[in-house]
């Protein structure tokens, strides 16, 4: 029992250290490219709502669009929001005037899960769909990939993606994507603990990945689909270790993976 016990506080405590990064911009790292304009045009960028200018917010998530009206995100991305005070914004249309989005509400796992009087098996379930409505332009949503066990992409490479800004006014708004190597938790739980100095577990329903050289996700990037076989395996968390927010090339990629959590999206879709 003790032992138990000690094992889910120190998941919370990694968990809660995975979500306190800055606000930043897209990937970090090499081999790192800006989409193509038909290339998953699923894929939003979340930014913090201004009433003056939408394009200098600060972006502070990604996401995907599953449905026309759904879009799959982060759960902590809703943190520290006194109310939905976020845009949604899509990249079609000209540069200086992309359509933005206003969310109608947003509901995570864990709350879904609770008004259901449904026993949470994991403490860190960070996924969330937020919903939208009146999305003009046809975009076809991402696909969610229902490729099982998770132990079946060890060593296969996951296209990553995020959103970011440019340094120049032609394109203000950019999703960037880089391919990482998909660990298997042993390794990663080696690696992680290697950087930390300490003895670190990773979740067994998350995702590591890595490059060399480095790739990493930044906290513009979470909530963004993680991609393979052109389906969304799962959604970009953050970095781990994440102790001080301090740069290391070693350290991996954090990823949720999405097929545990079927039951959720499937109900939250059928419901929609």
């Amino acid at each position: 029992m003790y032992n138990k016990t000690l094992f889910l506080l120190l998941q919370t405590i990694i968990l809660q250290s995975i979500s306190n990064f800055p606000y930043a911009g897209a990937l970090v790292g090499y081999n790192i490219r800006s989409v193509n304009d038909n290339e998953v045009p699923y894929v939003v960028c979340i930014a913090k709502y201004s009433p003056r200018n939408h394009l200098t917010n600060s972006i502070i998530c990604s996401g995907a669009l599953i449905t026309p009206n759904l879009i799959l995100t982060a759960e902590h991305c809703f943190d520290n929001l006194q109310d939905l005070a976020l845009e949604v914004l899509f990249r079609y249309g000209q540069p200086h005037n992309y359509p933005i989005y206003y969310p109608i509400w947003w509901i995570s796992y864990d709350q879904w899960t609770a008004a259901r009087n449904l026993p949470i098996t994991n403490l860190n379930n960070d996924i969330a769909l937020l919903k939208i409505f009146g999305l003009e332009h046809q975009i076809i949503p991402g696909v969610l990939s229902d490729i099982t066990p998770i132990n079946v992409f060890y060593g296969l490479n996951f296209q990553l993606v995020g959103c970011g800004r440019t340094n120049d006014d032609e394109h203000p708004l950019t999703v960037q994507t880089a391919n990482a190597r998909v660990l298997n938790l042993n390794e990663c739980n080696h690696i992680v603990s290697y950087v930390a100095r300490s003895h670190l577990y990773i979740p067994e329903n998350y995702i590591c990945t890595r490059n060399s050289p480095y790739i990493q996700t930044s906290r513009g990037d979470s909530g963004a689909p993680v991609i393979f076989s052109d389906a969304i395996i799962g959604i970009n968390l953050g970095v781990s270790p994440p102790f001080g927010n301090n740069f290391h090339p070693e350290k991996v990629n954090i990823h949720i993976y999405a097929y545990l959590y079927r039951d959720f999206l499937n109900n939250v879709i059928a419901d929609e």
